[in-house]
């Protein structure tokens, strides 16, 4: 289904039922949108039209991107489809949304949250995991922490001979940030608040 339709889905059924919430096509987020989009994706099925993939994720914006990432997400279970009765459709999502979507939003609802996360994010071999967490560090004014994943996330991904061009990119990207951080960590405050507002307005947010 297209975006108009959920936003006229969502104003009907979902948003009286989620305070502090609001909808931009298929996209429901928690307002305010501050440095982290705390969002559910209705995500299109390729396949059929009627089908659908409800995921929940939360995005660093101050980590400079022109585009959703669903990095640290979570995809709701089972088959999910528009067909049929639309109060029988929300009554399923919304149940979803307070099992899995809340929790799930609430463990990463913060700056603070996103650099010290759960064990699994933690630990995740993701290099985009790693970068949001240090950068969410350095965001916190944990420089030394920052700088130390920032070091290790670098020299993991030059151990590997066979790099994409993104991953070269992406090692470019953290040397800059790194460098900053050690020079002058008031700069890298600074980098970090230009990004937020550069990518929320990239992805026409609200603030």
């Amino acid at each position: 289904m297209k975006g108009a339709w959920w936003e006229k889905f969502s104003h009907k059924y979902l948003l009286p039922e989620l305070p502090g919430f609001a909808v931009k096509g298929k996209l429901l987020f928690r307002t305010p949108v501050g440095p982290l989009l705390r969002a559910i994706l209705f995500d299109s099925s390729a396949f059929s039209r009627a089908a659908f993939y409800p995921q929940c994720f939360v995005q660093a914006l101050f980590v400079p991107l022109d585009h959703l990432s669903l990095t640290f997400g979570e995809r709701f279970r089972g088959a999910w489809h528009v067909e049929g009765s639309e109060p029988d459709v929300a009554r399923k999502l919304l149940k979803a949304i307070r099992e899995i979507g809340l929790p799930f939003l609430n463990a990463l609802d913060t700056p603070s949250h996103l650099a010290h996360p759960q064990t699994h994010w933690e630990a995740s071999s993701n290099p985009h995991v790693q970068q949001a967490i240090a950068y969410a560090l350095a965001f916190e004014g944990e420089q030394e922490l920052a700088i130390a994943r920032l070091t290790r996330l670098r020299l993991s991904m030059l151990s590997h001979s066979d790099r994409a061009p993104w991953e070269d990119a992406l090692i470019a990207d953290l040397e800059r940030f790194s460098g900053i951080l050690s020079r002058d960590p008031l700069a890298a405050t600074d980098a970090l608040q230009r990004w937020t507002q550069e990518t929320r307005t990239k992805l026409k947010l609200p603030n």
